[in-house]
């Protein structure tokens, strides 16, 4: 419905980061807030997926179906940061289902610190694609030092904990308004 009333895709747009604003922006706060419940609906279907496969009943093929069109929405809406949260959502349910807290503490920590790693690798990452592809950003002072002195790295780094820092300033926002 929310792609109806947009007349366009988002993620086929030219300039994606602006399309996204444009979309945020174009429709109701109850609409966008419909789609992020598309998170919420992701994370029960993988979770009943699991616990079926673990179970060892049939596969539920209706909750890998509404966990894929979740992500597919929530692409064509170039919304990175949920989609990012259903397959680490996903990946947690997945250890928390078959390891039923069962591994060792070396176990743990290992898979602690490569999901630290993944997860400064795909945020950042993606940060520094957008920052790099993006003319405008070339422009930015706090990019500027890391694109001329072609340090990616620093800017991998520099973008996850941007993005980071704007997450928790937005939960502290929330925490003011809700106390």
């Amino acid at each position: 419905l929310n792609l109806i009333l947009l007349g366009y895709i988002p993620l086929f747009q030219s300039n994606l980061e602006q399309s996204r604003v444009d979309a945020s922006i174009s429709v109701s706060g109850a609409v966008r807030i419909l789609v992020m419940l598309l998170v919420l609906a992701a994370d029960i279907s993988a979770l009943n997926f699991w616990e079926n496969l673990y179970e060892n009943k049939t596969i539920s093929k209706g909750s890998l179906f509404r966990w894929s069109t979740s992500i597919l929405l929530l692409a064509l809406f170039a919304n990175r940061a949920p989609i990012f949260n259903i397959i680490l959502a996903t990946a947690f349910l997945y250890l928390l289902t078959f390891w039923k807290f069962k591994m060792k503490f070396k176990t743990f920590l290992s898979l602690f610190f490569l999901g630290i790693m993944v997860l400064i690798i795909f945020v950042g990452g993606f940060g520094a694609y957008r920052v790099l592809n993006t003319e405008e950003f070339h422009y930015y002072p706090e990019f500027r030092g890391f694109i001329e002195n072609k340090n990616y790295i620093g800017l991998v780094f520099y973008t996850f904990f941007h993005y980071f820092t704007i997450g928790l300033s937005n939960l502290m926002s929330v925490f003011k308004v809700f106390p």
